[in-house]
């Protein structure tokens, strides 16, 4: 009838060859999804893998676990002590305070990774570190010790630091002025303004030279010149050198004159007072608690 449907029939012959045209199709559809789950898991090679362990142990000050990293060659030639050393020794030398890194890429002969670096001095830092990478190792060379090094260089600094800034009484008389070199206290201040001369233990060298001076640039030793070392230094400036090439640079800024709360005409009276007896004298403005006067050891005690 006109209109009517009727099922169709295939035979059982046109089934067989509409199942073979069907099954490559299918095939190559698990193939493609097979190979697709593969590549996702493989996820990246292993010098990025490398790189990423190495640059977040960096990042977190952990020397250990970066020598960890390195080939077998690498840790004979240097053993840890030296390798965390030389890797302070840089950071150091560029006022470090702080680095971070980017995912790492391929490059030849292992990876490449974008870093920052704060320094106290110079500001921020951006360089690349290609990194060597050998059988899922670091192939380490003193280079790598700051990012964007070449084979044949080492990090050095040029420093150049502020004139120190005068100490005052709270009046605005001085207390201590002058280059640090040659720093004159005032007769009145003479009691009080303490010393300054180059630090006396590698300890202390290694701080100032961290902070960006020379390490034999003369502190504060005693006194308001030790109190107020870090207001009165000021912020030194200078070149961060890579090799020959300058990397980073910064102007000296110094700080402005430190006022104190001393008076000078009280400090006088404590210190004729005492006259060369033992002993010590403090004068507090009894409303604020501000020191007016210190002489003895009253002052040299407490330090």
């Amino acid at each position: 009838m006109e209109g009517s449907r009727h099922p169709i029939h295939f035979s059982d012959e046109r089934r067989r060859r509409l199942s073979h045209r069907a099954a490559p199709a299918l095939g190559g559809i698990i193939l493609l999804v097979v190979l697709i789950v593969i590549i996702a898991s493989a996820g990246s090679s292993p010098a990025i893998g490398v790189a990423r362990e190495f640059t977040r142990a960096w990042e977190r000050g952990d020397y250990r676990g970066m020598y960890a990293l390195l080939s077998p060659q690498s840790q004979r030639s240097i053993d840890p002590a030296r390798f965390a050393a030389a890797y302070r020794s840089a950071a150091d030398t560029a006022t470090a305070v702080g680095l971070s890194a980017r995912t790492p890429s391929e490059s030849q002969g292992g990876a490449r990774v974008a870093m920052t670096v704060r320094t106290r001095v110079f500001g921020v830092v951006r360089a690349q570190l290609e990194l060597p990478v050998k059988h899922s190792r670091v192939v380490w060379t003193p280079h790598l010790v700051f990012p964007g090094l070449r084979h044949d260089e080492a990090l050095t600094r040029s420093s150049d630091p502020p004139p120190r800034a005068a100490i005052q009484a709270r009046d605005g008389a001085t207390i201590v002025a002058g280059p640090a070199q040659a720093r004159v206290a005032s007769s009145a201040g003479q009691g009080i303004a303490g010393k300054i001369g180059p630090a006396q233990t590698a300890g202390e060298r290694a701080a100032l030279y961290a902070r960006g001076f020379p390490r034999d640039w003369p502190v504060g030793q005693g006194g308001l010149e030790r109190i107020l070392e870090q207001r009165v230094a000021g912020m030194p400036g200078g070149k961060l050198l890579a090799g020959r090439r300058p990397i980073a640079s910064a102007p000296a800024r110094p700080s402005s004159s430190v006022r104190t709360t001393i008076d000078l005409h009280i400090e006088r009276a404590a210190i004729s007072a005492l006259g060369s007896r033992l002993g010590g004298v403090a004068a507090l403005d009894p409303r604020t608690g501000a020191v007016r006067a210190l002489a003895g050891i009253a002052f040299s005690g407490p330090q």
